[in-house]
């Protein structure tokens, strides 16, 4: 279970001027973007539209021995894929008013984000989740939980609903 902030804000205390919004290229992340853009949160903030790609592939071929030049080939091309495969995602989006940059970086996802969001220092930070039901219902996602108990940042977590609201 997350535990909870002590109060949780009802209005932000000043104008969002920076967000982060990390997606995994999912229907969730697309409708959570989305959802933030309809609802005029992007409007007057600069928005970091963050992708974290795992390259399991090069710890397996640092084990067995492989040229570390290759390796970075490796990673370089998976960076490479990533940043295109962004671009692909977002493409449809509808997020031309939106002022965005994009970030791509290797790692793992709960740990990256925080460690982006410790650089960057976003005033309010966008996230979908997978909705869920029955007992699972009170669980978010592992990367949601993660980063709610690591953050002080605003955070906005925005349920998928596989049917979106009209």
């Amino acid at each position: 279970m997350v535990p909870l902030r002590a109060q949780a804000n009802l209005e932000p205390v000043h104008r969002y001027a920076l967000s982060l919004a990390p997606v995994e290229l999912s229907d969730c992340s697309a409708q959570a973007l989305n959802l933030a853009r309809g609802l005029g949160i992007f409007q007057q903030t600069r928005v970091v539209v963050l992708h974290v790609f795992d390259a399991a592939a090069a710890g397996m071929l640092n084990y067995a021995g492989v040229d570390h030049g290759k390796v970075d080939d490796y990673l370089v091309d998976s960076r490479i894929d990533a940043a295109r495969n962004l671009i692909r995602f977002l493409d449809p989006l509808e997020l031309q008013e939106v002022d965005y940059s994009t970030l791509v970086k290797e790692g793992l996802a709960p740990t990256t984000i925080v460690e982006v969001a410790s650089e960057i220092r976003p005033d309010l930070v966008v996230i979908g989740t997978h909705a869920r039901r029955g007992a699972a219902r009170l669980l978010l996602g592992s990367v949601t939980e993660e980063i709610l108990r690591r953050l002080q940042q605003d955070i906005l977590v925005l349920p998928f609903r596989a049917v979106p609201l009209a």
